[in-house]
């Protein structure tokens, strides 16, 4: 049955390796069956390691500090907990983007088991591209503010690490000014070989005045 092998996958994410699935099946009628399941779930296999592989060497201090397992919420000889690999999938996703790799990705986890220890290994590969830095600013949009004006509001200053972080913080700057029907920031997804310095767009979309009409009977 289908059921049983969904039941299974669903173990082994968290860490039951040696669970069986025994499906009781008994027929209604010609169209229709009832369907049981004896759940033998074994031993949940402990993490020994968990390792995050091509982590780059041009990451600042305090991302390395906050890169260690312990750090992402990871617990060493304890069940594997799938929930836990996704919050930490996320947070180090995040914190590369916001100490410079904004092209970065992070590959599913990889389970390794190990049926003589009874316990797992868990490894991700981190692809980290180019270390950005923030590049020239281009206001586009049919605002008509100042664009030294509208700098002010800018959350970075050029040549510094790009941060995804810093991109949502003027978005939010230039909401509270309550002048835009919208704003979108935007940069390149990729750039030349060799090429670090990355151009940010900040369209904005002013309100149109508001206008009022009375009329006298």
């Amino acid at each position: 049955l289908e059921e049983s092998n969904s039941i299974s996958q669903f173990l082994y994410r968290w860490g039951y390796f040696e669970a069986k699935v025994t499906p009781k099946i008994i027929p209604i009628n010609d169209q229709f069956y009832n369907a049981t399941f004896n759940i033998t779930l074994g031993k949940a296999y402990q993490v020994d390691s968990f390792t995050f592989e091509n982590l780059p060497i041009q990451l600042s201090k305090s991302a390395k500090e906050a890169s260690l397992p312990s750090d992402l919420g990871l617990k060493l000889n304890s069940p594997l907990n799938p929930k836990s690999l996704e919050k930490a999938h996320k947070q180090l996703l995040s914190l590369l983007k916001d100490d410079g790799f904004g092209f970065a990705t992070i590959s599913t986890p990889k389970v390794e088991v190990h049926l003589q220890t009874k316990s797992c290994s868990v490894s991700w590969m981190v692809s980290p591209g180019p270390l950005l830095y923030f590049g020239e600013i281009e206001f586009e949009g049919n605002s008509t503010l100042d664009k030294e004006f509208l700098s002010s509001f800018v959350a970075w200053t050029r040549d510094e690490r790009f941060s995804f972080k810093k991109t949502q913080t003027t978005t939010k700057n230039l909401e509270n000014l309550g002048l835009f029907e919208a704003i979108q920031i935007t940069y390149p997804n990729s750039l030349e070989e060799n090429e670090s310095s990355l151009p940010v767009s900040i369209v904005l979309f002013q309100e149109r005045p508001r206008t009022l009409a009375a009329g006298i009977n």
